[in-house]
């Protein structure tokens, strides 16, 4: 098994772009007596969906639905209207989603039996989503504070929700019965206009379908980590050259590999005179370009003797030094040696990375 799955191998080999999606929002409310390490027990009360602004005018609930009676038969009824009206979309952001709404929807419709291919949808998380993209963007310090959606709400559109109902009483409002359960759909289907009018005024989504379609990743929540965006540009401009992405195990934070980074220096206290400092931009990148370093045009180079090449009398001797080929270099310290006739694939991605770099750094100027 490889950490490529056969989709994501087509769409990278074929060239096949990525579209655009046509984007939902979606807020359920849950039974508020069940604790969130049990969310999947939780009985769905009502959902929301919600579309983006558009000609037709600002951010806007399009459907919702509201249980009925407290049984699997008219739970099963509610979930079937969200499917019914999902089917008009092709990518499903909630705020938490990953952690909530997506793994709730799922659970409850295998509990009351409801067959559906979730897998039809992106599923999107909005919440990680944005806390990604506003910690590289924020000056202010807002990345630290609340990413409850009511605070950032707060902080971006000078709003608050609009509780009419506590949500954390969830259950005791719908149970009331009457006016009380409509205010509980209504809450939703008010609050659910957030994420929309969040996203009009950070544009973090369309970034991230911009990334989506350069890189050639689906715009889910999946796609987010730079890793997967990565492989993936990696993985098509591979594809480009005649190159064909070798499986490799499961990823695994416990089990990845760890690497040496750049050396830091310990700090150095009192007042010193005559000190200069050296920086250096885009140090990696300028050191990748330089020695043309990628994993093809690493060669099996001998650089000098070992004990093993020659007999015992002559070990007091130092190892004899071979000349290193033409059309090669050698990293000083690893003593890695790489060929330079051919550019590198991660030369090559690099190059053009930067450029890209340099061109949108030009548009934001």
């Amino acid at each position: 098994a490889g950490d490529f799955d056969p989709i994501a191998l087509w769409l990278q080999e074929s060239g096949a772009d990525v579209g655009r999606p046509r984007r939902a929002y979606l807020d359920i409310e849950a039974d508020s007596r069940v604790a969130l390490s049990d969310i999947k027990s939780a009985r769905i009360l009502c959902w929301a969906l919600a579309v983006d602004a558009d000609q037709e005018g600002p951010a806007r609930t399009v459907a919702r639905g509201l249980l009925e009676h407290d049984a699997d038969e008219d739970e099963a009824r509610v979930l079937r209207e969200l499917v019914h009206a999902l089917a008009d979309f092709d990518q499903v952001l909630a705020w938490n989603g990953d952690s909530f709404d997506f793994p709730l929807l799922f659970a409850r419709a295998v509990k009351v039996r409801l067959e559906a291919d979730w897998r039809r949808w992106l599923w999107l998380d909005h919440l990680t989503l944005f806390r990604r993209s506003n910690i590289n963007a924020s000056e202010s310090g807002d990345e630290k504070q609340s990413m409850a959606l009511g605070k950032v709400a707060q902080r971006l559109l000078k709003r608050t929700t609009h509780e009419t109902i506590d949500v954390s009483r969830s259950w005791e409002a719908w149970s009331a019965g009457g006016e009380t359960r409509q205010a509980l759909v209504d809450d939703c289907a008010h609050d659910v206009t957030i994420m929309p009018e969040v996203e009009e005024k950070t544009g973090y989504v369309e970034l991230f379908q911009t990334l989506c379609e350069a890189c050639g990743v689906f715009p889910d929540s999946k796609g987010i980590s730079p890793r997967a965006q990565v492989e993936a540009y990696l993985m098509r401009l591979g594809a480009e050259h005649g190159y064909r992405a070798l499986m490799t195990p499961p990823y695994s934070e416990e089990k990845k590999e760890h690497f040496e980074g750049a050396f830091v220096m310990p700090p150095v206290t009192g007042i010193h005179r005559d000190v200069h400092v050296a920086d250096f931009s885009r140090m990696y990148p300028s050191i990748i370009l330089s020695w043309n370093m990628s994993p093809e045009t690493v060669r099996k180079v001998r650089l000098r003797e070992t004990a093993a090449d020659r007999p015992s009398y002559l070990s007091h001797l130092p190892p004899t030094e071979f000349p290193l080929p033409s059309l090669h270099c050698v990293a000083p310290r690893t003593e890695i040696v790489f060929a330079t006739d051919q550019k590198g694939l991660l030369v090559e991605a690099l190059e053009r990375m930067l450029a890209l770099r340099k061109e949108w750094d030009k548009k934001k100027s």
